[in-house]
């Protein structure tokens, strides 16, 4: 993993909440092939990791206009969970918001040049939420990772 490589080639916190909105959206109109996954973390027991359902109704739990941030709609999807902390994963975000696919475009060209073309392709991946650590399902991967954060951190 390459931690904060180049911030300037990540979406920022507006632009993250912007391509979830545009994913929520296109959910809400019946277009259910969006690479998305909510997480919902359970009760453990102290010491051990703690465990992940996933949602399949996502509809609610996805992003509306009026949550205006990414703040907002934490908070939003924690008091519909009733607290209980959540992650949300979306592979393809390039494909939700054009400044971003222009960024990766960007920060490939010159990785592609000097490397080569990976055969699994490239695939920008979000990890959201205020979950305790990554729920595993989700980080099982043959694929190189490069992470950034727009808030907090990796835990």
């Amino acid at each position: 993993m390459f931690k904060g490589l180049l911030p300037a080639h990540f979406p920022t916190a507006q632009e993250v909440f912007e391509a979830l909105l545009v994913c929520g959206e296109r959910y809400r109109a019946g277009d259910f092939k969006q690479f998305i996954r909510i997480y919902v973390e359970h009760e453990y027991e102290p010491g051990q990791v703690p465990e992940y359902s996933a949602l399949y109704s996502l509809s609610r739990y996805l992003p509306y206009a009026e949550d205006n941030t990414l703040e907002g709609y934490e908070a939003r999807v924690t008091r519909l969970l009733k607290g209980r902390r959540f992650g949300v994963v979306l592979n393809n975000l390039q494909t939700y918001h054009w400044h971003h696919w222009l960024q990766m475009k960007t920060f490939l060209s010159g990785f592609y040049e000097a490397m080569g073309v990976p055969l699994s392709g490239a695939d920008s991946t979000l990890f959201l939420g205020n979950y305790r650590s990554t729920p595993s399902v989700c980080t099982r991967t043959t694929c190189t990772s490069s992470t950034s954060s727009s808030k907090g951190g990796r835990r």
